[in-house]
């Protein structure tokens, strides 16, 4: 009996791991593998959780495989985020391969360099790699390319099917189509079939999210903290996001990454805080580097990227973010939230400010003035807190899924 995950890192990653954790712990019967895709590696290697990694799987394709990764590595390798050279030669030549194979060479560069790594949908893989690991199940998060396509492969080959989804369900990047979806509430499960990406018949499981497990039991941190000799105001950067204006996935430039430090750290300077940044796993360090070498703030500015998140919560007196799965991290732990959103709609995919559990950005204008209301407003504070608990998830979710996917699997209770 094997329980196969496949998952990506960023948030993605962070679902992932507190269920191998717990069937280690109760089902050590069971054959745990995990395809660690990308920035997932060095999560898990952090948590000593074996993994599997493309490379390992690299001889099971044609040679040109590899030849096309090497070519791609050139461009897209990125040293910053953790990823071994290796490990992305990997995934982008079997991925491109895959490509090639669907639509042949011409196109699939032309693709590529439309789309990006959002072009990728490796059937072909994932197939694979499924007939070479044989799982009883398998078990993947909301994210496209390879854990989409792990899903479309185990559907086709009759293996049992989870999806865990992270948040709320609004603007999935991809259909849900799997056998079985665990979902973060019911709000998640209305939205999913409202949008069309998921139908009215799939067996849904209101399980949560496995990632805010560990926040059910805090109690909410306190703003005016007077022990607290560097207080400080940390910023929860990602590479993207959708821009509903414009109707596209908005990828950060080095010019936004600028422009937003340079509003935080005014914010700081006329509050006092000390001002953290913790990139996404597959944002590279070096412009946020640069920044705090040219920045009047910079001697109170300190990148807090790599390791467990939310030790570095509980280093912050406020944390703010645009629609970052982290930012939702914060509210479960207690912390006193700004959402940023300098988009003319309120409907975005993480509509915390919306619904009342953290206060709203909605021009750079009001940063500094935000700030100071998030540091001083108690009585807000302790409603956001009430709403956190009154329409979030307070039980923990690591165990059901568990034990859901060892009855899967056909794990003896």
């Amino acid at each position: 009996m094997t329980i196969l995950f496949v998952t990506y890192g960023g948030g993605h990653v962070q679902m992932v791991a507190p269920v191998i954790r717990q069937l280690q712990r109760v089902r050590p019967e069971l054959r745990i593998e995990c395809l660690a895709l990308t920035t997932a590696q060095p999560v898990l290697r952090a948590m000593e959780i074996p993994f599997r990694t493309m490379s390992e799987f690299l001889a099971l394709f044609p040679a040109e495989a590899r030849e096309w990764g090497e070519e791609l590595a050139i461009e897209r390798h990125n040293d910053g985020v953790g990823i071994a050279y290796e490990e992305s030669v990997a995934y982008l030549g079997v991925s491109f391969w895959d490509l090639v194979e669907t639509h042949g060479e011409s196109r699939a560069r032309a693709l590529l360099a439309e789309k990006g790594t959002h072009a990728f949908l490796q059937r072909r893989v994932s197939a694979q790699i499924i007939a070479a690991l044989k799982p009883t199940v398998i078990a993947t998060t909301n994210s496209p390319r390879m854990e989409h396509a792990s899903v479309l492969e185990g559907r086709a080959a009759s293996i049992p099917t989870l999806t865990m989804v992270d948040l709320f369900g609004r603007f999935n990047f991809c259909p849900i189509i799997a056998d079985h979806v665990s979902v973060f509430s019911p709000k998640t499960r209305t939205n999913l079939i409202e949008a069309g990406l998921m139908s009215e018949t799939t067996e849904c499981h209101f399980f949560g999210n496995p990632s805010f497990d560990k926040y059910l039991e805090v109690q909410p941190s306190r703003a005016e903290a007077d022990d607290d000799p560097n207080p400080a105001l940390l910023f929860l950067d990602m590479p993207a996001f959708l821009d509903f204006d414009r109707d596209v996935i908005h990828t950060r430039t080095a010019h936004d990454l600028v422009q937003d430090l340079d509003d935080l750290s005014a914010a700081c300077a006329a509050h006092d805080l000390d001002l953290m940044i913790r990139p996404h796993p597959s944002q590279d360090r070096g412009p946020y580097e640069r920044w705090i070498a040219s920045s009047e703030h910079g001697h109170r500015t300190r990148i807090v990227a790599g390791g467990p998140l939310e030790p570095v919560l509980r280093q912050a007196r406020l944390v703010i973010a645009r629609s970052s799965t982290s930012l939702l991290e914060a509210v479960f732990c207690g912390c006193r939230t700004l959402q940023i959103n300098y988009q003319k709609t309120d409907n975005i995919e993480l509509p915390l400010a919306q619904m009342g559990l953290s206060w709203p950005v909605r021009h750079r204008s009001e940063l500094t003035d935000t700030v100071a209301r998030a540091l001083s407003d108690d009585v807000t504070a302790d409603a956001q807190w009430q709403r956190r608990l009154e329409t979030l998830p307070t039980q923990p979710a690591a165990p059901r899924i568990a034990a859901f996917l060892a009855n899967l699997a056909g794990a003896p209770d």
